[in-house]
């Protein structure tokens, strides 16, 4: 989804240094096979990609093989060159930032979320340690039930600002007052994997007060900047600025932009 700004409040990711755009709206026609039709049977009739890309209304898909850009393609609304929001990749993000600064010996994962947030110990996270979070071992009584229109995964998505205030929905300050109102399972925290999307979100901001740096400024410096992206990101926030680490991050597809996900997997190789 391009155009986030229009719908929610954001905060920005910079370059230190603004690298000149290739021609933007570049577009590589998909001629190999990519997709079987059998694998998808009753959803599509043409096994281009190409066409594949169009009916599943996929707005941008780039390809790199051993670090060169193979394929690019994108939709015709879209030249590539605005951000596009990363939803749930976003973890990804926070957690490779959250190694860098473990790394740099900034902030210790082994440490509990009280530990950052003495807030925290009164609410179901405080024993918890980061690296349980990074982990999704969180004991914590929350339901990920994305059609709950008045229970607490809505006054979740009110709180991060992605919902507007709704009748039924006790509202709450903001994203970090709502994740210290949650309590713990009936579970110990560290033995069961248990995919929240609040422990990414709590991830962020315990990078804030270990750094005392905004995620957004955090990206830049750790992610953007070194990697060499070719376009300013941002991050969505809530109504007091907290950002959205578990699935706001938006960034350009273009390829410069794509290359540090090949990074990635050469340190994973390496």
């Amino acid at each position: 989804m391009p155009h986030i700004t229009v719908l929610l409040f954001i905060a920005s990711v910079n370059l230190s240094v603004q690298r000149q755009s290739e021609n933007p709206g570049t577009r590589r026609h998909c001629t190999a096979t990519f997709v079987r039709v059998e694998d998808f049977p009753g959803e599509i009739t043409n096994s281009s990609l190409e066409a594949w890309l169009a009916h599943s209304e996929t707005d941008a898909f780039v390809v790199l093989k051993e670090g060169a850009i193979v394929l690019e393609w994108y939709a015709p609304h879209y030249e590539g060159v605005e951000p596009h929001i990363l939803f749930s990749i976003s973890k990804s993000v926070t957690g490779a930032l959250a190694g860098i600064l473990n790394a740099s010996g900034i902030f210790d994962p082994a440490a509990r979320v009280m530990d950052y947030l003495p807030k925290a110990a009164a609410c179901g996270y405080g024993e918890c340690t980061v690296q349980q979070l990074l982990d999704m071992q969180a004991a914590i009584a929350f339901d990920e039930d994305y059609l709950d229109q008045t229970g607490q995964f809505a006054r979740y998505r009110v709180a991060t600002g992605w919902n507007p205030p709704q009748t039924g929905v006790t509202p709450t300050e903001g994203l970090a007052e709502f994740l210290m109102i949650l309590q713990a399972s009936d579970k110990p925290h560290g033995e069961t994997f248990r995919y929240l999307s609040p422990n990414s979100d709590l991830i962020g901001i315990i990078l804030e007060r270990a750094t005392g740096k905004r995620y957004a400024d955090l990206l830049s410096k750790y992610l953007w900047q070194p990697l060499g992206f070719e376009h300013d990101g941002y991050v969505t926030v809530d109504s007091v600025g907290t950002a959205r680490s578990a699935g706001g991050v938006c960034a350009s597809p273009r390829p410069r932009q794509a290359r540090p996900g090949n990074q990635c997997r050469g340190f994973r190789q390496g």
